[in-house]
């Protein structure tokens, strides 16, 4: 084997890496795209998560069967918590996590949903 054949397969084998990274690039890309897609409710899902993560750091644990009515009513008939605003962040998270016209969840939407939860006050008993 000579430079030249040398030369060749180094240009070949760095050609095939190149080609299977693109191709990797592109596989990655498509599927994000597509799970986007088929789930447009994701940014709500992880909202009603974070406000789950932030009531049980609380004492009040969810599971994560319990459907988010339930969860409504069991934080209501606590007495600790605001009743309105738990009325405002269980019908935001409804319109965002099950409204079936819309392909993308509204960003104004979302950003209000995160206000509601982060004005909930936690842990603290309501007078």
């Amino acid at each position: 084997m000579d430079a030249a054949d040398g030369w060749l397969a180094a240009y070949g084998l760095a050609l095939a890496v190149l080609t299977g990274a693109l191709l990797l690039a592109v596989g990655v890309a498509l599927r994000r795209a597509r799970l986007g897609a088929r789930d447009p409710d994701r940014p709500a899902r992880a909202l009603y998560r974070q406000f789950r993560k932030r009531l049980a750091s609380a004492g009040i644990d969810a599971e994560p069967h319990e459907p988010h009515q339930s969860l409504q009513r069991r934080l209501e008939g606590t007495g600790r918590f605001d009743p309105r605003i738990l009325a405002e962040i269980f019908s935001s998270y409804e319109r965002l996590r099950y409204r079936q016209h819309e392909r993308q969840a509204d960003p104004r939407a979302l950003r209000q949903l995160r206000r509601r939860i982060r004005a909930l006050k936690v842990g603290e008993v309501k007078g």
